[in-house]
């Protein structure tokens, strides 16, 4: 049985425990509340545990989590209006039990754990009006999305027929899709007979790949599927031996619609002329290739009487049928049966006999599909497909018929049959029992289908009850009509929002702010730098090394800064990589003297907009913090914010400029004169843009050259002016608009943002307007941008990492794995040692860091030869296991998280599968520092000055009267939304500069004050400060300054 549990911490995270059916293990998915994504690598004894009992142990001593909910079954993740949502099943009820125990339960209610992701106030569950309650079953042992029997493990379904898929893709990228369970619509009923000799199956499930409300998802889709298709079987068991009939029931699958002129008018049922029958064959070649069936028969139950609002869309279907052969299917064949007609004329039992008596022949033909467990002996012969107009109340009856008569069949040849003459009509043949087990799974299957298809109950249901008079029915046929038509005009488009939300919610982020057990700390401070507390550390060296247990993408750091002392840093120089011997420089930051201690947010990540060096976006695992040369320092915690991506899709993302040679600067440069000295328009600083990307030239030399031309760096950047472009002036010559003036538009492309394209192309970040008299010089710069992005475009893929090669019940001297890429990494030498197959060629030498105070007890590996394995130059004993697969085993267990290696043979020979296995220790840290020590002083400033701000180019002047050199600038943040973070600072004196800083500020609190010492030594008469941000917004904070005196 699934267990699911969801507890939340007290330092912001949400731990989902998750124990499925199919595994011993148990899974801790970890999720970001501020985010609300998730986060599993598969640690052992982390977030992968061999008891569910251990795992709960964990999870409620090592972070003090709280039970909020439990459950039966997880359906999933999603994100809907900025919130996401985990969705429990907590209530379910048995319908049925297959063979083997598999047992299927009905959805009887679920709670949505939801975490907001935006500061906006908590909006209404847009799912909740999803109809989940008593239409959706699951069976977490068996798959139930394929014909049975399926070979198929219960969590690797058939997609077409499950309703959770866009819920589940988070857990499938996390490679868990095992964690929840697979959602259908539809029934599952078993019926048990006398003594238990047999069993009877009703399995009906209704296809997720044409989703949607009845007058919206009618006949084929885009994807070739029919609206409101559900596949069904009638399963007979005895024993291991069973017998089984399938067929499908649909609308009919060419191109048409419903059309509501009115809300009065009655509805048109239009077909697509010219692409009605496109579609069609690959639909009928994909029913053939499923069921493995020769035939395919169409039952029609369209009324056929001339003038009916039917008449067109049956013309059509028979002019499809007809049209296959050409198209090269020629197994399928049409038969007509006007079920409404007869219902009318004859009643219920007469309409019966007429329609067994009419498709009777065929349906003796199909035969049934024969098996015994999972071994299929025989197929049937053909398929039988079923329609109306809408799949609903004619095909429910329709179908309740034939399987009446299949069973009537079965009956008789198993020895259960009331009469065996063979003119006996089926409800006389078949047990009363039986017919009360079949008429209630079709009425309950037909409401189901009706409900979420119409949100009605099904009609013609007293055409069944007929049959078994101890089903109860109140419903009325007319008064159902008449609610499904208001149902059609006030309802359906509320309900089809939701049916696509729940279909097709928007993917995650997959950003993180990461729980402390996914950071591990190599070098520097203790671990509890890295934990949710607020206290100090001392680095004695000045750096801080910091590992992730998966490969991620880096988007930002938070450090808690606390008040001047001699122990503060004053810059930060940070460094990462996917190996730590080969790390690079991604941002040298300039610290601020602070007066409180504050968190201090640098989106590293976000080079593009927040004006850091481009140095591309890489996947990572190490992050190296410089604080200062050698000596000691004092800071406060430190955490991260990261992209995972689980799919193992990569990204796409921009090539790096490299640094040009003389000849492509001159060029630049020539180019960039030609911009300072033309009207500086958008078409101007387009120009200068093609032109920079044409000859690979990085953002920083265009913003130096600008710097030297006493212009604003923001101005001649194409990027940053449409990014802040305003609907109310053209973007081009910043005229203001008129309300009836013709106004254009263009679109800022996708990934080189400072160019532009046509406004058709769909996807683009931002639209800009253009006034006539621009257009044409605009226009002319849309042209050719494809080129360019294709140039630029590199997509970028994660590291594999590996996978645990020993399961929890395989363990060898009471060690675990503690070499997986999760857990160690290779210090020196080749870095594929953990991940990959390497060869040896005679010996080979490296050295792996594992967790600190690690116990080292063996190694493992598979291989065809016999080495020679040192450990710390110590000899290891040989210990052979199957499968090539050996064991070299320390005489004394070795405690270190630093170990050098050497692997000899004769020859060259290859290494599969290496692994260490051995213990952790626990670890005494030092105490940290109590930050109540570091108390601040408020930062004084002389008299401030009057800034005057040009918002036009993101360029704030001001005038120095103060003889004197400025020793420190203040910088103080506004309140009221968020600042601008990133400038360039310059001194002038009778026009020349005689100071020049760049600064990006991190994110912080409102009203937070920070100052910066120059080195200035001059004194000046203006202050120029040029922004670099690439934002909509233009919120400058505030300056003041400090003289020498």
């Amino acid at each position: 049985m699934v267990s699911v549990e969801l507890y939340q911490t007290k330092h912001g995270f949400v731990h989902l425990l998750i124990k499925p059916s199919s595994d011993p293990e148990t899974y801790v998915v970890t999720v970001d509340s501020t985010t609300g994504n998730p986060m599993f690598v598969g640690i052992p004894m982390d977030d992968i545990f061999p008891d569910y009992g251990l795992a709960i142990s964990y999870i409620t001593e090592k972070f003090e989590s709280k039970l909020r909910l439990k459950g039966e079954g997880l359906i999933g993740m999603a994100q809907a209006d900025n919130q996401v949502f985990i969705a429990i099943i907590d209530k379910s009820e048995t319908s049925g039990v297959l063979p083997g125990g598999h047992t299927i339960k009905v959805v009887k209610h679920v709670t949505f754990y939801s975490i907001n992701t935006s500061n906006n106030k908590q909006a209404k569950n847009p799912f909740e009006d999803f109809q989940l309650n008593d239409n959706h079953y699951f069976c977490e042992t068996y798959d139930l999305t394929r014909l049975y029997p399926s070979k198929f493990k219960p969590y690797e379904p058939d997609e077409s027929f499950c309703w959770n898929n866009g819920w589940t893709k988070p857990f499938k990228d996390m490679g868990i899709r095992n964690c929840c369970i697979t959602l259908m619509q539809g029934i599952g009923y078993t019926y048990e007979g006398p003594e238990k000799e047999y069993k009877i199956a009703h399995l009906c499930r209704r296809s997720s790949v044409n989703p949607g409300t009845r007058y919206a998802a009618r006949g084929l889709n885009s994807k070739g599927s029919p609206g409101n298709e559900v596949e069904a079987e009638l399963i007979f068991f005895k024993g291991e031996n069973w017998v089984s009939v399938r067929w499908r029931r649909g609308s009919i699958p060419i191109h048409w619609a419903t059309v509501l002129n009115s809300k009065v008018s009655s509805p048109i049922h239009c077909v697509d002329k010219e692409n009605y029958f496109e579609g069609t064959p690959e639909y009928f070649i994909s029913l053939k290739e499923r069921f493995g069936v020769p035939d395919i028969r169409c039952v029609s139950l369209l009324q056929t009487n001339e003038g009916h609002s039917e008449a067109e869309i049956l013309e059509y279907f028979k002019t499809a049928i007809t049209r296959l052969y050409d198209a090269g299917v020629d197994n399928v064949f049409y038969t007509p049966f006007d079920l409404n007609q007869r219902l009318h004329e004859d009643g219920s039992g007469e309409a019966m006999n007429d329609f067994v008596s009419y498709i009777g022949p065929m349906m003796d033909d199909a035969g049934f599909n024969i098996g015994q467990g999972l071994e299929i002996k025989e197929l049937q012969k053909s398929l039988l497909r079923f329609n109306c107009a809408d799949s609903l109340d004619r095909t429910n009856l329709a179908t309740f018929y034939f399987a009446l008569f299949v069973t009537a069949k079965w009956c008789r040849e198993n020895g259960y049959a009331n009469k065996v003459d063979e003119n006996a009509l089926p409800n006389e043949v078949v047990p009363q029992h039986i017919i009360d087990f079949l008429a209630k799974s079709f009425v309950e299957c037909g409401n189901i289908v009706a409900m979420l298809y119409t949100n009605t109950p099904a009609i013609k249901v007293k055409a069944i009850k007929k049959f078994s008079p101890s089903l109860e029915n109140t419903s009325n046929d007319t008064a159902i009509t008449l609610q499904r038509r208001l149902e059609n005009v006030m309802n359906d488009h509320v309900r089809q929002r939701t049916i696509e939300l729940w279909t097709d919610p928007t993917p995650l982020t997959w950003s993180h702010r990461l729980s402390h057990t996914y950071i591990r700390v190599i070098e520097g401070a203790p671990h509890m730098i890295v934990e949710n507390t607020v206290s100090a550390f001392k680095l004695e060296k000045g750096t801080l090394i910091i590992g992730l247990q998966t490969p991620m993408l880096l988007t930002a750091v938070l450090v808690m800064f606390l008040p001047a002392r001699d122990e503060s840093p004053h810059f930060m120089k940070i460094e990462t990589g996917l190996t730590i011997d080969d790390l690079s420089e991604i941002a040298n930051l300039t610290l601020p003297t602070i007066e409180n201690a504050m968190w201090s947010r640098y989106r590293v990540g976000m080079q593009e907009k927040w004006g850091y060096s481009h140095k591309g976006n890489k996947f990572i695992r190490f992050i190296k913090f410089t604080f200062s040369e050698e000596k000691p320092i004092v800071i406060g915690n430190i955490k991260i914010e990261a992209k995972s991506c689980p799919s193992q899709a990569g990204i796409i993302t921009l090539q790096d400029c490299k640094q040009p040679d003389e000849q492509t600067l001159k060029r630049f440069d020539y180019g960039f004169n030609g911009f300072v000295n033309s009207k500086r328009t958008l078409s101007d600083a387009l120009s200068l843009e093609k032109l920079r990307l044409g000859l690979h030239v990085p953002d920083e030399i265009r913003v130096e050259l600008a710097l030297k031309s006493g212009i604003s760096p923001w101005q001649c950047d194409s990027f940053s002016r449409i990014t802040a472009a305003s609907n109310d002036f053209c973007c081009n010559c910043m005229k203001k608009l008129q309300e009836n003036e013709m106004i254009y538009r263009m679109r800022q492309a996708w990934l080189l943002q400072g160019l532009i394209v046509e406004e058709d192309k769909l996807g683009q970040p931002k639209t800009i307007n253009i006034c006539q008299n621009c257009i044409d010089e605009i226009f002319a710069y849309s042209h050719g941008t494809e080129p360019y992005e294709d140039a630029y475009r590199t997509a970028v893929k994660p590291p594999k990492s590996p996978t645990i090669t020993l399961p929890f019940n395989e363990v060898v001297d009471s060690t675990k794995d503690i070499s997986s890429n999760t857990q160690a990494f290779v210090y020196k030498g080749n870095d594929k040692i953990l991940t990959e197959k390497f060869e040896v060629k005679d010996s080979l030498h490296f050295t792996l860091s594992f967790t600190p105070n690690s116990i080292l007890s063996f190694v493992c590996f598979d291989t065809d030869t016999e080495f020679q394995v040192k450990i710390q130059d110590k000899i290891c004993q040989k210990v052979a296991l199957s499968d090539n697969r050996i064991i070299y085993k320390l005489e004394e267990p070795l405690i270190s998280n630093l170990v050098d290696f050497e692997i000899s043979c004769d020859g060259v020979h290859s290494v599969d599968n290496f692994r260490v296995f051995g213990s952790v220790m626990e670890i005494n840290e030092q105490n940290p520092i109590d930050i109540k020590n570091y108390q601040g002083k408020v930062i004084s400033y002389d008299i401030p000055v009057q800034m005057f701000t040009d918002g036009n180019i993101r360029q704030e002047k001001c005038q120095i009267l103060d003889k004197n050199p400025i020793h420190k600038f203040v910088v103080e943040m506004r309140v009221g939304g968020p600042n601008n973070l990133s400038f360039v600072i310059q001194f002038k004196s009778q026009g020349k500069t005689v100071y020049e800083k760049k600064i990006i500020l991190p994110e912080t609190s409102p009203g937070n004050r920070m100052s910066f010492k120059t080195d200035c030594t001059q004194p000046c008469d203006a202050v120029v400060v040029n922004y670099l941000d690439r934002t909509s917004f233009f919120r400058q904070p505030l300056f003041r300054f400090i003289y020498k005196k």
